[in-house]
């Protein structure tokens, strides 16, 4: 019988799936160079996503470390294309509160608020999170990714992202004093 490695159960399986194969101490292991948190995030399944990264979160898994694309757990989640918002903004609360550092950039230098723009949704769906990014002291809007855009700038590319553009720009006048 050919056993699937827990890593690719996390990421192509369902929560029931995983939780007959995981072993305790499997959260503690590297895959590839990631952490088993990495494979369950990028789930397509999305209750399978949620319950599975919780479970990890709460077996306290290492959120600090990153993929060779030079992401963290932030730009992998938020890299997805489909998501339930509340939940996903639950999850990263977690991630944020277990130290990720929100600022943290990926390999193209992208910090994962632009990954939050990107998503398929309206500002009004995405209040929460923004919210939560907001809440966050020292929110980078303005450094630069590898082709010369900030957050901000990269915010104004989309017509439909008006309310977080203003909020960014608020944000960034009261910085400035």
């Amino acid at each position: 019988m050919l056993t699937i490695k827990i890593d690719l159960i996390a990421k192509l399986k369902n929560t029931s799936e995983f939780m007959k194969a995981y072993k305790d101490g499997d959260e503690k292991n590297v895959f590839d160079g990631k952490s088993l948190i990495f494979f369950s995030l990028s789930n397509t399944d999305l209750s399978s996503r949620y319950e599975i990264s919780n479970f990890l979160l709460g077996k306290n898994i290492d959120v600090l470390c990153k993929n060779k694309e030079d992401e963290t757990v932030l730009h992998v989640l938020l890299g997805q294309r489909k998501h339930d918002i509340e939940k996903t903004y639950r999850l990263c609360e977690r991630l944020i509160e277990k130290g990720v550092n929100i600022n943290e950039k990926d390999g193209k230098g992208q910090v994962a608020l632009i990954y939050i723009i990107r998503l398929n949704k309206s500002d009004e769906e995405l209040e929460q999170l923004y919210n939560l990014w907001f809440s966050q002291p020292n929110l980078d809007l303005t450094s630069k990714d590898s082709t010369g855009f900030s957050a901000i700038e990269y915010a104004r590319k989309f017509p439909y992202r008006s309310s977080l553009i203003e909020r960014m720009e608020k944000y960034e006048s009261k910085r400035a004093y």
